[in-house]
């Protein structure tokens, strides 16, 4: 059964402020270099450390949080991970102490890794059909929001100091005030209903095996963009790195964008949105790693933040209708799992494409992660003539 109060709009603005600070964690990487200078006694790779170290917290927690979900609920879960996340996030405003800010940083990537499941599985739960699509949609939309916040407001208090910097995650006041006050409430069973009420199973169907497999590939092959067109510049001699910077900036913009119109991008191309946004963004790496031109790049760099922003609501969105309500956080955090795999051994996969291909260039990597994409496109093909022909499971809520 559907919340009630789903089509409320402080409602839907309540679940979606979680997705807000979902994404930024990796804000603050453009401190390292005033940090590396506050504290010279430091290594790189200790400074590093402080950036990584919140990612493998988040996956940590993405694994231990649906124990947590059932000890306190959802709406607690929420607030717990939102409240840590802004105690450890701004601590380092406070010290230079390197072992409590890495302990900051770790415990900021705990709280996050504890709603991090729920931003998407609350949607799932709460909401259906078209409006479920859109919803997912705005979640995109507001991650966006969040990481474009994250990253100009760093570059804005950098001007003050490296400390200052910490404080843009005081945007956890904006879902921890609207989430705890509109935010859906979990329902309340006494002891007799119970004894009495049979519990439902969370059975995970094996489509959801396949999709969060699919993820892992999409965002360890897709990443590259992220983390490696800086370097594609300098070696092509067609841009630097804080153009490179802007350029993502753009990405990013065009990724909010997209999150505000999937829903109806959903309605018109149906199954076949995914598919679409892999055979494009595959052949967008592809273009990446041919072009010559800094126009084009951008171009490419701009449509590729565009469709990268329909794979997540169109996989956690074909998930959601496969699910039953009791195994949607338990799908999401499958997912989200592959996901932060995904990212984290993007490095590891171009660092194994070049031991193969005997080429460190990154445009041959680029290449390579295309045409990985592609197939993933053809699969995907594939398993929807294969649904097509066998039929799927659908919840109704």
């Amino acid at each position: 059964m559907l919340n009630t109060h789903s089509r409320n709009p402080l409602f839907k603005f309540a679940v979606l402020s979680i997705s807000l600070v979902a994404m930024i964690a990796p804000a603050v990487a453009t401190t390292i270099p005033a940090i590396m200078a506050a504290l010279p006694d430091l290594s790189p790779s200790s400074i590093g450390l402080l950036m990584s170290v919140p990612s493998l917290a988040i996956l940590l927690f993405v694994f231990l949080a649906p124990f947590v979900i059932k000890i306190l609920g959802n709406k607690k879960t929420v607030m717990l991970g939102l409240i840590i996340t802004l105690v450890c996030g701004i601590l380092p405003f406070f010290t230079e102490n390197f072992t409590v800010i890495l302990a900051s940083r770790f415990g900021l990537g705990c709280g996050i890794g504890l709603f991090n499941s729920l931003a998407y599985s609350l949607i799932m739960i709460n909401f259906e059909g078209d409006e479920r699509n859109q919803m997912l949609g705005f979640q995109g939309a507001f991650s966006s929001v969040g990481s474009m916040f994250g990253s100009l407001a760093v570059g804005w208090l950098l001007n003050l100091n490296w400390h200052a910097s910490f404080m843009i995650y005081l945007i956890a006041l904006i879902p921890i005030i609207a989430f705890g006050t509109f935010g859906p409430k979990d329902k309340v069973v006494d002891e007799v209903e119970k004894v009495n009420l049979p519990k439902e199973k969370a059975i995970i169907q094996p489509v959801v095996y396949f999709y969060a497999l699919e993820i892992f590939f999409i965002f360890a092959t897709w990443m590259t963009i992220v983390f490696q067109l800086a370097t594609l510049y300098m070696e092509r001699g067609i841009g630097t790195a804080s153009q490179a910077s802007f350029v993502l900036a753009l990405n990013t913009l065009a990724g909010f964008l997209a999150g505000l119109i999937y829903g109806k991008i959903r309605s018109v191309l149906g199954n076949y949105t995914g598919i679409i946004a892999l055979i494009f963004g595959g052949l967008i790496l592809v273009g990446l790693g041919t072009v010559t031109s800094f126009l084009a790049t951008v171009f490419l760099a701009i449509t590729a933040g565009f469709l990268f922003s329909f794979i997540n609501p169109f996989i956690f969105g074909e998930v959601a209708a496969v699910s039953s309500p009791a195994s949607q956080n338990t799908a999401s955090t499958i997912l989200l799992i592959g996901i932060n795999l995904g990212v984290f051994l993007n490095p590891y996969l171009i660092a194994f494409i070049g031991k193969v291909t005997g080429s460190t260039a990154i445009n041959v990597s680029m290449l390579v992660c295309g045409g990985l994409l592609l197939v993933l496109g053809l699969i995907n093909v594939l398993v929807i003539k294969s649904k097509k022909g066998k039929g799927s499971v659908k919840y109704d809520y």
